[in-house]
């Protein structure tokens, strides 16, 4: 309904991914506090509450793209989106005089390649 309403052209997908995301389950420290990862869930360990996230910019897009949303409007609420709201120039699209960086995805929408500044960072 928000991202409805809102347009993708208003909306940033964000995360609040702590150090553990991606490791396996188990504990971890977090600000000095003992937390829990269980299936990709964290929690303080003592209280149970939600500590953080471990969800990854790419997981967001999938999420996104399983709403039922486009390409191109899960690409600008993941690239455009979040540059224009922090006011950053030449980032966040693809077209001539904007910053070389893209990351490439396969057909599952994993990320296999990153390019920041024109050069590979990351390669599958």
């Amino acid at each position: 309904m928000v991202i409805d309403y809102a347009t993708p052209r208003r909306i940033v997908l964000i995360t609040d991914s702590i150090a553990a995301t991606d490791m396996p389950d188990g504990v971890y420290e977090l600000g000095g506090l003992k937390v829990v990862v269980e299936k990709g869930v964290c929690r303080l360990a003592d209280t149970g509450s939600l500590a953080g996230s471990t969800l990854t910019i790419d997981k967001a897009f999938r999420n996104i793209i399983s709403l039922g949303y486009s390409l191109q409007e899960a690409a600008m609420m993941a690239s455009l989106a979040p540059a224009k709201s922090l006011g950053l120039e030449g980032l966040g699209n693809i077209e001539v005089g904007y910053s070389a960086d893209i990351t490439i995805l396969d057909k599952d929408f994993r990320v296999v390649k990153t390019i920041i500044n024109g050069k590979i960072a990351y390669e599958k």
